[in-house]
């Protein structure tokens, strides 16, 4: 059973001093209880292991650690040690696309906890700061958004289920796709060649009638946001499973139509969209850590500036739109995956926004309020 807290705009949580009188009470009971603990049961040294001598100290493991280097063209790249070691070392609820569709659709704020763990609390400070962020953009546009740290199943959401045009981001979910369904299975290959179909965009780096690898083409498409590479791939593969793929997601709102490459769907879509990326990234194939190291690198994401400074590496996709004439278009979505501290969060924001600096900063300020929920969500 999923536990839910609704979050009004008059309620705040963790801030009575009756609460936190009780909560300073139990810790001074327990420091004194642990205290007695260990004075009683400290173990006895084990004869047969005891030595004479200093102790030999276990070699310090190098804090260098290179990230993967992603070079187009290149179907390999490593996982770095420290986060294989953080993913493998994991006992993490077995969260599933279908057990999002658990999560209440409600118009207010809400924490949500899809283990048997209660829904957790947010500090005043942290609450203040992320509704203060959601009505800077509330006040100009609508807004959904999604963030769950993946081994608690804690989260916090707003408004999951209403529409957005997805723009460039949904290129992020279709290059898992590609991977996960056709080239995993040995359908596609990396090193095809794929024609240039279809051109949407004069400035884009294909011209029609051209060609490159597929790997290549997602490249481009995730890392420089290439309209012409990303339509050529859909107008190629689509028909390869991708319906049967989405629709296995539970996501319904994304199905394949002749030339909609550019689909309309809702936050909780993007959440099961980005599980799904995080399990295929779970399995360490050459292929999924090659595509992961991609998407660390994808250029224009406010959800990565949003964390610089931090230690966080986000894997990501974000679209944009601004649009005069056709207004109903105009968005700025980031999704993604964010590691940090050995943990991972899904995080997915969407506002119905036209693009330019002064709303990419306000989806900015967001994104780092969500991201200071996430010691909230993660139970140790």
């Amino acid at each position: 059973m999923v536990k839910h807290v609704v979050i009004s705009a008059t309620a705040r949580l963790w801030n009575t001093k009756a609460l936190q009188t009780f909560l300073a009470c139990a810790l001074a009971i327990a420091v004194v209880l642990c205290a007695s603990c260990d004075a009683a049961d400290e173990p006895k040294p084990d004869s047969a292991t005891e030595t004479t001598g200093a102790a030999t100290e276990a070699p310090e493991e190098s804090a260098d650690k290179e990230t993967p280097g992603v070079v187009r063209g290149t179907g390999t790249a490593s996982m770095p040690e420290v986060q294989k070691a953080a993913r493998e070392s994991r006992a993490s609820v077995e969260l599933t696309c279908e057990l999002l569709d658990d999560i209440a659709s409600t118009p207010d704020l809400q924490v949500f906890s899809l283990s048997e763990e209660p829904a957790p609390a947010l500090e005043t400070k942290t609450y203040d700061n992320l509704t203060k962020a959601m009505q800077a953009i509330q006040s100009k546009g609508d807004l959904g958004f999604f963030m769950m740290d993946v081994e608690s199943g804690a989260g916090i959401a707003y408004n999951l289920d209403e529409p957005f045009y997805g723009a460039s981001s949904f290129k992020g979910p279709y290059a898992v796709f590609l991977c996960q369904e056709l080239i995993e299975t040995g359908k596609v290959k990396l090193d095809d060649e794929c024609k240039i179909c279809t051109r949407v965009d004069k400035l884009g780096s294909y011209p029609f009638g051209g060609s490159d690898t597929v790997q290549n083409l997602i490249y481009a498409a995730v890392v420089e946001s290439d309209n012409n590479a990303y339509v050529s791939l859909r107008d190629t593969f689509d028909t390869l499973g991708y319906d049967e793929w989405a629709t296995g997601l539970g996501v319904k709102d994304c199905p394949w139509t002749q030339g909609l490459h550019y689909p309309t769907y809702c936050t909780r879509s993007s959440a099961k969209l980005w599980l799904n990326t995080y399990r295929y990234f779970e399995t360490g194939s050459d292929t999924s850590v090659w595509l992961e190291a991609v998407m660390q690198i994808a250029e224009d994401s406010f959800i990565r500036e949003a964390l610089k400074g931090t230690d966080a590496v986000v894997a990501d996709k974000g679209g944009w739109i601004a649009s005069d004439d056709e207004p109903e278009y105009n968005v700025l979505v980031d999704a993604g995956l964010i590691e940090y501290e050995g943990r991972t969060y899904i995080m997915c924001v969407m506002a119905g926004l036209p693009d330019c600096e002064e709303y990419r900063a306000l989806c900015s300020d967001l994104a780092a309020a969500l991201f200071a929920t996430h010691e909230s969500l993660s139970w140790k």
